[in-house]
């Protein structure tokens, strides 16, 4: 099953085999103080608490994050639920912010209904 592939590549297992530390996922939602206080500095119209390692933070407590990409391609990922969302797409250029956060509003109404 696909979905579960994408997940366990989250945890760090494919096919069964530990690919990455099983304390990475751990260690991207580990903020401190200094990464919150640039994001707040910052500002994040999409309500990340931070940015760590590629991955964008919404909630460390609740393990929920993202991966954004390039052309409407996101990943998500909710350890609270178990949950991973995928967005294969093409937008015309490589960012779109209005995009971006239309699809991220819709990815965060579905996992609420996980919650």
């Amino acid at each position: 099953m696909a979905d579960e592939r994408v997940h366990r590549t989250f945890v760090g297992l494919v096919g069964g085999q530990q690919v990455l530390p099983a304390t990475w996922t751990d260690h991207v939602l580990q903020g401190d103080d200094t990464l919150r206080a640039h994001m707040a500095q910052e500002g994040s119209a999409q309500g990340h608490e931070y940015y760590r390692d590629c991955w964008w933070v919404f909630d460390s407590a609740r393990g929920l994050y993202a991966g954004h990409g390039i052309n409407g391609q996101h990943v998500y990922i909710d350890r609270s639920t178990q949950t991973v969302i995928a967005q294969h797409s093409t937008t015309p250029h490589a960012w779109e912010d209005d995009l971006m956060l239309f699809g991220t509003d819709v990815v965060m109404r579905v996992l609420e209904r996980f919650a």
